[in-house]
């Protein structure tokens, strides 16, 4: 038995099964290096775009309910009451702002943000 019996859409014995696309409605069949990498390309970039919608979802449940539930200070918070601004300038110049900046609504600029850089790279 060859060693690709197993794949998906191959028949037992490696031979081609109905199920095999490869080449499927290409005239001589093959599959240029140049197609296959903007396959691959772009189920890296529906990879990419799937985690950080979920990440994002994750994350606005995640402090909704956290706002709704507990009175008690976030990590978040009690870090940023002890910031160094010596050691942390930057954030400590914003920590006051932290918790306003973060509930912005900023998917929409992240998202366009990433696939600029998926398309920077074609």
């Amino acid at each position: 038995m060859r060693a690709d019996a197993g794949e998906p859409g191959r028949a037992r014995g490696g031979e081609q099964g109905a199920g095999d696309q490869r080449g499927a409605g290409r005239a001589g069949g093959g599959d240029t290096g140049r197609d296959r990498g903007a396959r691959d390309q772009a189920v890296h970039a529906y990879r990419a775009i799937w985690y950080y919608t979920a990440g994002e979802i994750l994350v606005r449940a995640t402090a909704s309910r956290r706002r709704t539930t507990d009175a008690r200070a976030t990590y978040r918070d009690r870090v940023f009451i002890d910031l160094d601004p010596a050691e942390l300038p930057h954030l400590s110049q914003v920590a006051d702002r932290w918790a306003g900046l973060t509930a912005e609504d900023t998917y929409e600029l992240g998202l366009r943000a990433l696939l600029n850089g998926f398309s920077a790279t074609h």
